[in-house]
């Protein structure tokens, strides 16, 4: 057949409804692209423009008559229109294997569409090697930081925050000898089965607390003065409180924590009661979280009659629960005492905890924190001074820590001081009186330390850096996925359809 004859040119290719003329043919050729001539000025007729019809067939550009460049087989407009409709003018479905034959040409993935479109085997293979390549050094690299991901590294930022209202910590004074007196003291069990060389210890006492407005007193310790730089008075119940789980052996300054001063400073003096035939007291002064109830001895300053000047430093620290490396808890399940969360309360749970197995009783002051299921299953009867020369025993062994047991607290306010101190002045007359006089002051006024422990790796960056790497290598993206996933459905669809046929 020769494309220069027009009859059997029409005859074989222009279709059936867009043969001869009338508006509805025109509407078809402006929509693509094919040229149509008026028949006469005066009529609404037309029919195709032939030579531009043929070059058109023939994928030659109509204007310069040059042979387009295809990089597949194609068929000319018209005819790719023509097969989209049927005898009465309603778009057809494209079969699946057509859909799946337009999708292998046209996958976003980097190499996978020359894989099925290689004009050779050796260059479909080559294709293949590269793109497998590609996803085995995508993976590997993959692999290593989910590894980093998985260690759960965190590092340390450190900062200061800024504040009007710095709060001071609460201030425990103690007369140490009488304190511990009372808390390693044992009674024992009924006068029936006691050893009568070992005396009762734990007797409470009385005691009335007394607030004048311009001196608070406990009946051990008399506090004269507390006064902030900024004029704020504290001599009175607000701000002071008499321990009675220590039999009032020790008193607590601001133990609510709302204490604070322009100036970050106060002033407070007080006097220790004590027989004229006794030593001369041993007072110890702890600062701490007001949170925290439990005495630690770790951080005690001894006291001598004379002026004492603290700077302190406010720490808060926050750590990072498990899976990361501090696994750090706030629950008390390991911790006995009243108050917050602390490791040195916990551990001194687990050893008084392993004191009563072992021996079957305990000092009277831990006795009453021991938990009940354990108080029933491991209690002894036996004499007072076995019960005692046990828990001497016991207590004279190595201690061990556990940070499996009692790991350390998510949140914790540590108190630095630096202690500096001078005597009396020879004409002061607080020299004779034995008045101890303490100066507290924040060595940072309007301000404390954060150090929070942080995530250095979190699973948005190792998302980003898998994807990018992925991306890098083979150009691989989630439509990417979702044109593979979508071609092998149509797959599946021609596998049980041809099945079916069977």
């Amino acid at each position: 057949m020769s494309y220069c004859d027009d009859s059997v040119f029409l005859k074989n290719h222009v279709p059936k409804q867009t043969r001869g003329t009338g508006r509805n043919s025109f509407d078809k050729a402006k929509m693509f692209g094919s040229r149509l001539i008026r028949l006469s000025d005066s009529s609404d007729n037309y029919q195709y423009d032939y030579d531009y019809l043929q070059m058109e067939f023939a994928g030659m550009d109509a204007e310069t008559g040059y042979q387009n460049a295809f990089l597949f087989p194609t068929t000319s407009p018209m005819a790719l229109e023509d097969n989209r409709f049927n005898d009465k003018g309603i778009i057809k479905g494209i079969a699946p294997e057509k859909r799946i034959e337009q999708y292998m040409k046209s996958f976003s993935l980097h190499g996978l569409t020359k894989i099925f479109v290689a004009r050779s085997r050796f260059e479909s293979l080559f294709w293949l090697i590269a793109l497998l390549g590609g996803i085995s050094l995508s993976m590997y690299v993959s692999v290593n930081l989910v590894i980093k991901y998985l260690n759960y590294e965190v590092y340390t930022d450190a900062k200061l925050e800024i504040t009007d209202k710095n709060y001071f910590p609460a201030v425990t004074i103690c007369e140490r000898d009488l304190l511990q007196s009372f808390y390693f003291s044992y009674c024992g069990l009924t006068s029936d089965n006691q050893s009568s060389f070992i005396p009762c210890q734990n007797q409470k006492k009385i005691h009335i607390t007394t607030d004048n407005k311009t001196w608070w007193s406990n009946g051990l310790f008399n506090v004269t003065l507390c006064t902030t730089w900024g004029a704020k008075q504290c001599v009175k119940n607000d701000f002071f409180l008499s321990l009675s789980q220590y039999n009032h052996a020790c008193i607590r300054w601001n133990y609510n924590g709302d204490l604070y001063d322009m100036y970050s400073h106060v002033d407070i003096e007080f006097t220790c009661i004590s027989d004229i035939d006794q030593p001369p007291p041993n007072i110890i002064l702890i600062s701490h979280d007001p949170l925290v109830s439990e005495i630690d001895f770790t951080n005690a300053i001894s006291l001598e009659a004379k002026q004492y000047s603290i700077n302190m430093e406010k720490t808060i620290i926050e750590l990072l629960p498990s899976p990361f490396p501090s696994k750090c808890k706030d629950d008390k399940d390991n911790d006995m005492f009243p108050g917050k969360y602390t490791r040195r309360s916990c551990l001194e749970t687990q050893n008084y905890i392993g004191m009563f197995k072992e021996c079957g009783d305990i000092f009277d002051y831990m006795k009453q924190y021991i938990p009940k299921g354990i108080l029933l299953k491991y209690k002894k009867n036996d004499t007072k001074s076995n019960f005692f020369n046990c828990m001497y025993s016991y207590s004279m062994r190595e201690a061990k820590s556990s940070s499996v047991l009692c790991p350390f607290p998510c949140s914790e306010t540590q108190i630095s001081m630096v202690v500096s101190s001078r005597n009396y002045f020879k004409n002061d007359q607080r020299r004779d009186s034995k008045i101890y006089s303490i100066g507290i002051q924040y060595s940072l006024v309007d301000s404390y330390r954060v150090v929070k422990e942080k995530q250095l790796y979190y699973i948005h960056q190792l998302a980003c850096e898998i994807g990018g790497l992925i991306g890098l290598m083979v150009g691989f993206s989630l439509i990417s996925a979702i044109e593979i996933v979508t071609c092998s459905v149509l797959w599946l669809i021609c596998k049980i359809r041809k099945l079916n046929k069977f």
